[in-house]
C-alpha cells in the first residue's frame, strides 16, 4: 500500500503513444458485400497486416495472421477482414439473433470515432457468419443496448473466415477531418486471445487515446438521411381480477418512428411507440438492501444520445426508465466542434406516479418531460464537461406541480494515468399538496490512477435527504460515503494463469447529520487461468452497520467461479453470505445467496438457465425471516434468413413466515424475423401471472399478455 501511495504521488505522466495515421482510398465502384471469398473488387483498398497482441499481454508475435482491407465508397466505409487460422475447422461461430454474441465465438470488431474527438467509439462486432453486435463505448463505460444500421456478411474459408462490413455515413454523427479507428480480433481458443491494430499499450489506461487516425472520408455526400419505421402491433390479452376473467376486444396499435441523420445532427420522433420487443426483465431477488435496483434500458427510441442524457454522478439525474408509457417523443442530438448536445421531450401517459404525494391521486395523470444536455470537450483524451437539466410537469394536476433538476459533471484526465470525476446535482420539487418547494443536492468526487500493474481508486459522495429527481434514479438519500480501493494485477501469456490480481477495499458511510451508517474493509482476489477458469473471492472479516440507531457487527464473503472453455457449456457459480442487519428491523441477521448459471451454444441453438436462492435468517435463533427463489430459462433457435424462435420462462417465489408466500410466473413464446436493428416481424404468446404478492421487491416489467404480433419495417430514403 505504501508503494501504491508513493507511485501515485511521485509518478509522472506517461506520454501517449503516437497514433498511426493512414489514408483509405475512395473507390469509384464500392465493393459488393457478397457471401463470396473473392476479393477482386477490393483491389486498390488500403491493406493492413501489422496487428499486435493485446490480451493477455501486449507484446510478442500474434499467434495468427489477420488482414484488413479499408476503402471509402460514395455511401459509407467498407471493410473486409481476412481472419487466418491454422485450424480452420476449429473456428467457433454460430448462427443467432443480433446482439447475442458470446465470448466463446471467434469475432472481429471495428471501432469507429467518426467525429475524431476521442469522446465516444461505436463498436461493430461480427462472428464468422456475419452475425452482428454493436455497442457505444465512452470514457465512463459501455452501452451494449446501442443499435446502429449497418451491413455485414461472413463466411468460412479454407484459411479461416472472411467478414465484409459496410457502415453508412448516415448511421454515424461525423465531422470533417480524420476518423478514429481500431480493429480487434478475438480468438476463444486456449486462453482467449485478443489481437489489435494499431498496437495498444496496457500502460496507458486511456483506451480512446490509442485509436489510429483514418483520413480521406468524403463529407459532401449525405447519402440517404431519412429513416421511416411504421409499426403495427396487435394483441388480444386477458386479465384476471377478483376471481373474474376479462377478455377485452382485440387491440390494434399503429405507431411511427422517424429519424433524420445528417453529418453532425440526428433528429428522431416517435408516436405511440410500442416496446413489446423488449424481453421480460429478470427480477433481482431483493430481500434485504438499503439500495434500489435499476433496470437497464433496452427500448430503441432512447438509445441515440443515451450516453449524454444518462451521465451519472452521486445519483443518476435522468433515467429513461422513468418514462413508462410515452404517447410521443422528440429527440435531437448533435455534434459540433466544441462538443455534443442533446434535447429530449416526451409526454408520458403514466408519469403522474413520479410526482405523487400523500393525499393526491396522480397516478392517472400525464406528465410532460424535458431533458437538455450539452457536453464540452476539454481535451482529445475523452475528457469533458457536461451540463444537464431536466423537468417533469404534471398535466392536469393541482397547481404547477413540477420536478426540476440541474447537474454539472466534469470527467477530466489529469495525466496519462490519473483521472478525476467531479459532479454536482441540484433538484427543486413542487409536489401536489406540498406547502413549499423543496431543494436537494448530490455531489461526488472520484480519483483513479492505474497502469498495467497497479490500480488505485478513491471517491466520496453525498446526497441530501430532500433530493427528489422526478426524471431520475435515486438509490439512497441523506448520506455521505467514502471509498478507497488499491491493488496489483499481473498478466501472463506463458504461466498457468493469465491474470492474477487482488487488493484492499475500504468503505465508510454516514447519515447526513453525521450518525454512522456503515464501516467495512475487504480483501479481494481475481484469478484467470490458462484453461479459462476464472475465480473471484472477496472477504470482509469485520465490519459494522447501523440501522435505526442499532449497531450490528457484520462480516461477509463472496465467491464466484466460471468456466468459458467450451461453447456448449459455460457455467458460473456464485456463493455469498455473512452477518448483516435486517434493514426492516435493524436486528442482526444472516444472509446467504446461491446462484448457478448455465449457458451455451449448440450450433443454431442457444440457451440460458439460471437458478438462484437468497435467504435471510434471524441472527440468534436461525429462524427464517425471508427467502426468495428464482428459476429462469431462455432458449433460442436460429433459422435461415434471419428467422428465430425464442422461449422465455421465469418463476419467482417469495416466502416469509410473517407475510406468507407470493409467486410470479412469466412465459413468452415467439417466432420472429430481424434482418437489422430497426426491422422486425414477430408473433407469439405471453403470460404473466402473480399470486399473493404480499412481498413487493422493486420491479417493473414490459411484457405482453396474451396473443401478440408486431411489424416494424425500416424504410431509408
Amino acid at each position: 500500500m505504501i508503494r501504491a501511495f508513493g507511485l501515485l504521488m511521485i509518478c509522472t505522466a506517461l506520454a501517449a503513444q503516437d497514433a498511426p495515421r493512414v489514408e483509405a482510398p475512395r473507390l469509384s465502384r464500392p465493393p459488393a458485400l457478397t457471401r463470396s471469398p473473392d476479393l477482386s473488387d477490393w483491389a486498390g483498398a488500403l491493406r493492413i497486416t501489422d496487428f499486435g497482441c493485446w490480451f493477455p499481454v501486449d507484446a510478442g508475435k500474434p499467434i495468427v495472421e489477420t488482414v484488413a482491407h479499408l476503402a471509402w465508397g460514395h455511401d459509407g466505409l467498407y471493410i473486409a477482414l481476412e481472419a487466418h487460422d491454422p485450424e480452420p475447422a476449429e473456428v467457433r461461430s454460430f448462427p443467432g439473433r443480433r446482439d447475442t454474441l458470446s465470448n466463446s465465438q471467434d469475432t472481429v470488431c471495428v471501432e469507429l470515432d467518426a467525429t475524431g474527438k476521442g469522446q465516444a467509439v461505436v463498436s461493430l462486432t461480427c462472428n464468422a457468419l456475419g452475425v452482428q453486435a454493436d455497442a457505444l463505448d465512452t470514457a465512463t463505460g459501455s452501452s451494449s443496448s446501442y443499435d446502429l444500421l449497418w451491413d455485414s456478411v461472413g463466411l468460412r474459408t479454407d484459411y479461416g473466415y472472411l467478414v465484409k462490413i459496410r457502415v453508412p455515413f448516415t448511421s454515424l454523427r461525423r465531422l470533417p477531418g480524420d476518423w478514429g479507428l481500431r480493429i480487434r480480433r478475438y480468438l476463444p481458443k486456449g486462453r482467449g486471445y485478443t489481437l489489435a491494430w494499431p498496437q495498444q499499450s496496457q500502460d496507458n489506461p486511456c483506451d480512446l487515446c490509442q485509436l489510429a487516425r483514418l483520413s480521406g472520408a468524403p463529407i459532401t455526400n449525405e447519402g440517404s438521411p431519412f429513416l421511416v419505421i411504421p409499426t403495427l402491433t396487435a394483441r388480444r390479452s386477458a386479465s384476471r381480477a377478483e376471481g373474474t376473467l376479462d377478455h377485452p376486444d382485440p387491440e390494434l396499435r399503429p405507431g411511427l418512428d422517424l429519424r433524420y441523420s445528417g453529418r453532425a445532427l440526428t433528429v428522431e420522433g416517435t408516436y405511440r411507440p410500442d416496446f413489446s420487443a423488449v424481453e421480460a426483465d429478470v427480477d433481482p431477488l431483493v430481500i434485504n438492501s438499503r439500495y434500489k435496483y435499476q433496470y437497464p434500458e433496452k427500448r430503441p427510441f432512447f438509445q441515440e444520445g443515451l450516453e449524454l442524457f444518462t451521465v451519472r454522478g452521486a445519483q443518476q439525474q435522468f433515467s429513461s426508465r422513468s418514462l413508462l408509457d410515452p404517447l410521443y417523443g422528440l429527440k435531437a442530438t448533435g455534434r459540433a466542434a466544441w462538443g455534443t448536445w442533446g434535447l429530449l421531450q416526451a409526454q408520458d401517459e403514466a408519469g403522474g406516479a413520479a410526482l405523487a404525494s400523500d393525499g393526491f391521486a396522480t397516478d392517472g395523470l400525464k406528465t410532460r418531460n424535458l431533458v437538455a444536455a450539452a457536453r464540452l470537450d476539454t481535451d482529445a483524451q475523452g475528457s469533458h464537461l457536461t451540463l444537464l437539466g431536466t423537468e417533469a410537469l404534471l398535466l392536469g394536476g393541482p397547481g404547477r406541480s413540477t420536478g426540476r433538476s440541474g447537474g454539472l459533471y466534469l470527467d477530466q484526465r489529469l495525466a496519462a494515468n490519473l483521472r478525476m470525476a467531479l459532479s454536482r446535482i441540484e433538484s427543486w420539487t413542487n409536489l401536489p399538496g406540498g406547502s413549499t418547494e423543496t431543494h436537494g443536492t448530490a455531489t461526488a468526487l472520484a480519483l483513479s490512477w492505474n497502469n498495467r500493474h497497479w490500480s488505485v481508486d478513491a471517491s466520496t459522495q453525498a446526497t441530501s435527504p430532500d433530493l427528489a429527481l422526478a426524471n431520475g434514479f435515486v438509490d439512497l438519500t441523506g448520506y455521505r460515503s467514502y471509498a478507497f480501493s488499491a491493488g496489483p494485477g499481473v498478466r501472463s501469456a506463458t504461466a498457468w494463469w493469465s491474470f492474477l490480481g487482488g487488493g484492499l477495499d475500504l468503505g465508510r458511510s454516514d447519515a447526513w447529520e453525521g450518525a454512522p451508517l456503515s464501516r467495512s474493509g475487504s480483501l479481494f482476489l481475481n484469478l484467470a487461468t490458462r484453461i479459462r477458469l476464472n475465480a473471484t473471492l472477496s472477504w470482509t472479516p469485520q465490519g459494522r452497520e447501523w440501522v435505526s440507531g442499532k449497531e450490528v457487527r457484520t462480516n461477509a464473503h463472496a465467491f464466484s467461479l466460471s468456466l468459458t472453455r467450451w461453447p456448449w457449456l459455460r457455467p458460473t457459480l456464485a456463493l455469498s453470505g455473512g452477518r448483516t442487519p435486517d434493514y426492516a428491523t435493524g436486528l442482526p441477521a444472516e444472509q446467504h445467496s446461491r446462484q448457478l448459471n448455465l449457458r451455451g451454444n449448440l450450433q443454431a441453438f442457444s440457451y440460458v438457465l439460471q437458478g438462484a436462492v437468497n435467504q435471510l435468517e434471524d441472527g440468534g435463533s436461525g429462524a427464517l425471516i425471508r427467502r426468495a427463489q428464482r428459476i429462469y430459462a431462455r432458449m433460442e433457435y436460429a433459422l435461415p434468413w434471419d428467422l428465430h424462435l425464442r422461449l422465455q420462462l421465469q418463476h419467482t417465489r417469495y416466502e416469509s413466515p410473517a407475510q406468507g408466500t407470493s409467486r410470479a410466473r412469466t412465459f413468452q413464446l415467439l417466432s420472429g424475423w430481424q434482418p437489422n436493428a430497426f426491422t422486425q416481424v414477430y408473433a407469439g404468446y405471453a403470460q404473466s401471472r402473480k399470486t399473493d404478492r404480499t412481498l413487493e421487491p422493486p420491479m417493473e416489467r414490459l411484457m405482453e399478455k396474451g396473443l401478440f404480433a408486431k411489424i416494424a419495417y425500416a424504410l431509408r430514403f
